[in-house]
């Protein structure tokens, strides 16, 4: 995610990025699902670069370096 590569995952995985699927992660809870998301990025390299930009986004928004300050701060009181 954080090089916007577009990352497919299951619903599982993605609970712990609470990414939104079809938008910055590619979702499959089937192994066909699966195979679908990744022969529709495959074809579609332009959808695919999307996705993986909107990706990376998501990860330094939600996981960046400001973010683990932030979080930092709070534990220590500091904020």
């Amino acid at each position: 995610m954080a090089r916007a590569l577009p990352v497919l995952a299951t619903p599982v995985a993605n609970d712990g990025l609470a990414a939104e699927p079809g938008r910055s992660i590619l979702i499959g809870d089937t192994p066909e699902a699966m195979a679908r998301e990744a022969v529709r990025a495959l074809g579609d390299p332009a959808w695919a670069t999307r996705i993986g930009l909107a990706g990376q986004e998501h990860a330094r928004r939600e996981f960046g370096e400001e973010r683990a300050l932030a979080c930092i701060e709070r534990a220590f009181g500091l904020a």
